[in-house]
C-alpha cells in the first residue's frame, strides 16, 4: 500500500495535524504519485507547504516505515 492511500485509510477521521495532512492529501488533485520520502517531500516543498505540514508528513512517514515493516 502506498503511503496517498495508507495516509486516508488510517488518518482521514483523526482530529489531529496527521488527519488533516491525510484530508490535504485526498483532496489535492494534483498529489504526486511517487512513494517515497524524498518525492513527496519535494511535491510539498514545490508547492510551498509550511513548516508543520513538513514537520507532520515526517511524523506521518516514520508511522508508515513502520506499519510497511509490521507487515513482512
Amino acid at each position: 500500500m502506498n503511503f496517498k492511500t495508507w495516509i486516508t485509510k488510517r488518518h482521514i477521521d483523526d482530529d489531529s495535524p496527521i488527519g488533516d495532512l491525510a484530508r490535504d492529501i485526498r483532496d489535492d488533485g494534483t498529489f504526486t504519485e511517487k512513494n517515497s520520502f524524498s518525492g513527496i517531500n519535494n511535491y510539498l516543498d514545490m508547492n510551498n507547504a509550511c513548516d508543520r505540514c513538513i514537520e507532520t508528513f515526517k511524523k506521518a512517514w516514520g508511522e508508515y516505515t513502520k506499519w510497511q515493516k509490521s507487515r513482512n
